[in-house]
């Protein structure tokens, strides 16, 4: 796939949630990526997929950290606990971004004003949010806020989610024991997705964008 390709797909992506922006408060995406198992075809509404095994992802796909990255920059990204200490500490918090962490004890980790990115070890640079209402509050002034997993912050958010943008892979994974949410088709539609199934040393994928039909 051209570089290009991917540039416009994912500029598409965060036009969608900026357009919302517009109508609704709060308005964000959700992505992810997930093994769809080797025969599902690239027109089935994803969903339910491996995502996780053992706080990793596993497989490794440089295409997908790099779509990761275009779509998300300079945007909020909202993440539960276990994905913040799931992200190599190289790249934690990630950078170009407004990293947001949610845990119910944000209160008694916090090291600083509420609201502010912290100084402490463990949390270095990420603001602390005690739930998703106040996770979006903190995120207002972003451009953009995804939230970027894990499983449990995808399901509490997916119902008012504007964009879901998805990475569908070819791949199963027997051993998982974190999954994506179901997207139901009564509510969402493909609105983009990348040209073609690519695919580069590892297992054949596929970008894809969904948004909730009119009225749903």
């Amino acid at each position: 796939m051209r570089a290009c390709e991917v540039d416009q797909l994912a500029a598409k992506a965060s036009a969608l949630v900026a357009a919302a922006s517009q109508s609704a408060a709060p308005a964000y995406g959700v992505i992810w990526a997930q093994a769809s198992g080797e025969t599902t075809g690239w027109d089935t509404l994803p969903g339910g997929g491996a995502i996780g095994r053992d706080g990793t992802m596993p497989w490794h796909l440089p295409a997908d950290l790099q779509w990761f990255k275009k779509v998300t920059a300079g945007a909020a990204v909202i993440m539960g606990r276990r994905t913040w200490e799931s992200l190599p500490k190289a790249f934690r918090p990630l950078p170009g971004r407004h990293n947001i962490v949610v845990t119910a004890t944000a209160a008694q980790l916090r090291g600083g004003p509420t609201g502010c990115p912290e100084t402490t070890a463990n949390y270095r640079g990420a603001v602390l949010a005690a739930d998703l209402p106040q996770a979006f509050s903190f995120a207002a002034a972003a451009s953009a806020a995804w939230v970027i997993g894990g499983g449990q912050l995808y399901r509490a958010a997916l119902a008012d989610a504007a964009v879901a943008v998805v990475t569908q892979l070819k791949l199963t994974v027997s051993d998982a024991d974190t999954f994506a949410p179901e997207l139901d088709p009564a509510r969402w539609q493909l609105v983009a997705a990348s040209a073609d199934c690519v695919r580069e040393t590892g297992p054949e994928y596929k970008f894809t964008v969904w948004q909730p039909r009119q009225g749903k």
